[in-house]
């Protein structure tokens, strides 16, 4: 499985960006991103530019990353860096995450994959205890949606 980051967003009410504010001395991407190791194969971060690559890259020194750039001409925002990755990256299943929850634990990420094991679902999201659902954190099949396109 796939773990796509979201981090191409341009925090605009922020007034700087907001993946590299620091919470216990940790860049708020990098406690993301370290939520996400063991519980996926390869961690994508989905920028925008290179300005946010190279950003990114400090903050990723001697860690096993790649990068997907989001696709120019469909407006930007966190949907085009999910469909730009969907399309880009070659795999069959996606953990997509937003790059700016820096409180979130591996062990929501295992559980949350121990659930898709065992139900095996096309499509995922999370659902916080308080009722709201998160329409950014996103476990996608993308080979079952694919067959399921094929039959309609």
């Amino acid at each position: 499985m796939i773990g796509v980051v979201l981090a191409g967003g341009e925090s605009k009410r922020f007034h700087g960006n907001k993946l590299l504010a620091k919470i216990d001395n940790t860049p708020i991407i990098k406690r993301v991103v370290d939520s996400l190791l063991d519980n996926v194969d390869k961690i994508y971060l989905s920028i925008r530019d290179d300005i946010r690559r190279r950003e990114l890259e400090n903050v990723f020194e001697g860690y096993d990353l790649e990068y997907v750039y989001d696709y120019k001409d469909l407006g930007g925002g966190p949907y085009t860096a999910i469909i730009s990755s969907l399309d880009k990256i070659d795999s069959d299943e996606f953990l997509i995450v937003p790059g700016d929850t820096p409180w979130i634990e591996k062990k929501l990420f295992k559980k949350w994959i121990d659930i898709i094991s065992s139900y095996k679902p096309i499509v995922s999201t999370i659902i916080w205890g308080n009722g709201v659902l998160d329409s950014l954190y996103q476990y996608i099949n993308k080979r079952k949606i694919r067959n399921i396109i094929k039959l309609l």
